[in-house]
């Protein structure tokens, strides 16, 4: 805890878990690596539409895209569009050789009231310097529970 701050470090610490639950896992890929758009190297799958109080897998797929292997890291924001509340999350990713890619798998809280999230989530890869990382976007709207 910060001497200086105590009770902002540990609101920081005891609500940074409460959306995006850490840390993210390698999950399976449900398809082929080779159905990517042109000179794409990852996308961003997020549920379009959610009931507020569940909770939701947000993966992000990352191709194997050098000869070598690849390792770097994905960062995962989300911003309530109605709130201003922010999800921020990143998780290291390594991919060997002969595998086609990874994907990684964010466990989303979703929150309790109805809003708009908008996503997105950057890839950079070590040693890559001076290759920027396209930004990949989406939109999650959560609606109220059913009864």
């Amino acid at each position: 805890m910060d001497q200086n701050n105590p009770f902002g470090e540990y609101l920081k610490g005891a609500l940074a878990g409460k959306n995006i639950e850490s840390p993210a896992r390698v999950g399976e890929c449900p398809d082929s690596f080779d159905e990517f758009p042109e000179g794409a190297f990852f996308q961003l799958v997020v549920p379009p539409a959610v009931v507020a109080g569940s909770s939701h897998e947000i993966s992000v797929r990352v191709r194997n895209c050098l000869p070598g292997g690849a390792r770097g890291n994905v960062t995962l924001q989300g911003e309530e569009i109605d709130r201003g509340t922010s999800y921020d999350f990143q998780a290291p990713f390594a991919i060997e050789p002969a595998q086609q890619g990874t994907c990684l798998v964010f466990v989303w809280a979703v929150p309790r009231l109805p809003t708009k999230v908008k996503w997105s989530a950057t890839v950079s890869i070590t040693g890559q310097t001076g290759v920027d990382s396209p930004v990949r976007s989406a939109m999650t709207i959560v609606t109220r529970p059913t009864h």
